[in-house]
């Protein structure tokens, strides 16, 4: 028979600056540990193991910000317990995004979801979650709109330009645009950023990205990285339904 132990665990992760506490369960054979965990902030670990097929890497949601650098070439960083309870750190490929906090129908068909206080957004075929990214919405007093949209063009390659003359504090300078989706008349966009410095929680306010730039929330459209731009453009049809969320 297979021996069940119980160990109590708490591993300072170096890098990350988190305490991991728990209760880890562990086969004597070679039963995976299973469980959720952190995105860790490095942007490398130098002494990380990668992830086997064996092995399970403990990976968290962080509410942090994003760099357009980390969603081009998306890891996460964790650590895993083998079928002996040693600890490691790891590192796999992919984000772990949030949750949305609302369920999508099957047959559906194509749904964007936006959540407005999570600053993420999420893409559902059939009520199956098929991409997931941080965004940037609309900054105080020009707030990206709460309600059901559908995607009513798709445009690329496009000069976007201040409809606020200059010396306005909303002016901005002509911008190009590489992947846009057109969802309510007034120039509404879901769109590629490229001038911005980071996306994801608190990117809607005034906040200071990871590189220090001082940056605030968009005119109202909901920003993305370039990467994720590019992903959504190529996915997203005409018609596609749009719900964004406070």
């Amino acid at each position: 028979m297979r021996r069940l132990a119980l160990a109590t665990l708490a591993v300072w992760i170096t890098g990350a600056g988190i305490l991991a506490v728990g209760l880890v369960a562990y086969m004597a054979a070679t039963s995976p540990v299973r469980s959720a965990g952190f995105l860790a902030r490095e942007p490398a670990i130098a002494d990380a193991w990668p992830t086997l097929d064996e092995d399970v890497c403990v990976s968290h949601t962080a509410s942090r910000m994003l760099t357009p650098a980390e969603l081009a070439h998306p890891l996460s960083f964790g650590f895993h317990v083998n079928g002996r309870g040693n600890v490691h750190r790891c590192v796999q490929p992919g984000l772990v995004s949030p949750k949305p906090g609302v369920s999508v129908s099957p047959h559906s068909g194509q749904v964007i979801l936006v959540s407005v206080s999570k600053q993420w957004l999420w893409a559902y075929m059939d009520g199956r979650q098929v991409f997931a990214t941080p965004i940037t919405t609309g900054r105080a007093a020009l707030e990206t709109p709460i309600g059901t949209f559908h995607v009513l063009d798709k445009v690329s390659d496009v000069m976007f330009t201040s409809p606020w003359p200059k010396g306005s504090p909303y002016y901005y300078a002509p911008a190009r645009v590489t992947y846009a989706l057109f969802f309510r008349e007034g120039g509404y966009y879901i769109h590629d950023a490229p001038w911005r410095h980071a996306f994801g929680p608190s990117t809607n306010g005034p906040h200071i990205s990871p590189d220090g730039k001082r940056e605030d929330g968009s005119h109202g459209c909901v920003n993305v990285a370039t990467s994720a731009g590019k992903w959504l453009y190529a996915w997203a049809q005409v018609g596609a339904t749009i719900q964004i969320m406070a």
